[in-house]
């Protein structure tokens, strides 16, 4: 079978692709939220009163870096639906190649 840049194949791979881009930016967004947390938990490195902590500038990166994740989220379900169907038109070239039934038949 020749694979055309515009075959199955290749919207197969394409989607694989995707799903191992998506898990690394799901891996960098949990990563950046430990970091985050962990930071806000241990309080300030600056010589601050104990009294008093900002967590403003940590917030804003929290806030990215669960938007990051939800987007690599939706990214991996997305790629993960495009394989299924890739799947299920491989399954039915498939049957329309060699018929169900077909090979008993010959026995």
């Amino acid at each position: 079978m020749k694979v055309n840049s515009d075959s199955s194949w290749a919207g197969l791979h394409r989607s694989v692709e995707g799903i191992s881009r998506q898990a690394s930016g799901m891996q960098n967004a949990a990563e950046n939220i430990v970091g985050v947390t962990v930071g806000v938990l241990n309080g300030p490195t600056t010589s601050m009163p104990v009294d008093r902590v900002s967590v403003r500038e940590n917030a804003v990166g929290l806030d990215d870096s669960f938007i990051d994740m939800k987007e690599s989220h939706y990214g991996y379900l997305g790629n993960l639906k495009a394989v299924k169907a890739s799947d299920e038109a491989f399954e039915q070239l498939l049957d329309l190649a060699v018929p169900m039934g077909r090979d008993t038949e010959q026995s």
